[in-house]
């Protein structure tokens, strides 16, 4: 987590680089590359071989300043929130190439069930996951309840603690608790339809 400082700096250079201030943008890429580092090394599964972290947070930056991302960002929070969505589109984008690369494969089959119940675990340990399923999932609890989709992102995504969470959300620890809950059983019935 940022110190109050620092998070105080990012929010201004945000503002000052959505309106093209070319110094901001690259004083801002100092100030959060290791937090974004950060945040990749948890997004990007070990052994995943095409993705790395490095890789991962240039290609995010490529996307929040050549398609004006940072247009949607109004302070520090909402940096991380955009900056997470766009690491899972980007590893999403991944995922879909390199299985559809394996399309047709040697690949054994399973029961549905079984399928399932490795998908919810690779969720919860955060290892070589179905990111299309997830992906899928994730843009149907969106739609259901943004704040929860909001939940899953800095805790999921960002690997933000239930207290780094509660105080970007403006929640209790208890009500993030709760939330993170319900999130997951939401995303777990999702994935077993």
């Amino acid at each position: 987590m940022l110190e109050d400082s620092v998070a105080s700096q990012i929010t201004l250079l945000i503002d000052r680089a959505r309106h093209g201030d070319i110094s901001a943008e690259n004083e801002l890429c100092e100030k959060v590359f290791h937090e974004l580092y950060r945040i990749a090394k948890r997004v990007v599964p070990d052994g995943s071989g095409s993705v790395h972290p490095t890789m991962l947070v240039r290609e995010l930056w490529i996307k929040l300043f050549s398609k004006s991302g940072l247009s949607k960002t109004e302070n520090r929070r909402y940096f991380f929130t955009v900056a997470a969505d766009q690491m899972r589109k980007i590893m999403i984008d991944h995922y879909r190439k390199k299985k559809s690369l394996k399309a047709g494969g040697d690949r054994k089959r399973e029961p549905f069930e079984i399928v399932i119940e490795q998908a919810i675990d690779e969720f919860e340990s955060g290892n070589d996951l179905d990111f299309d399923a997830l992906n899928q999932a994730l843009e149907k609890l969106k739609s259901q309840d943004d704040r929860l989709y909001q939940l899953v992102m800095h805790r999921y995504f960002s690997g933000q603690t239930i207290e780094q969470t509660a105080q970007i959300m403006g929640l209790s620890e208890s009500s993030v608790q709760h939330l993170w809950r319900l999130a997951r059983a939401k995303l777990y019935s999702q994935l077993k339809d």
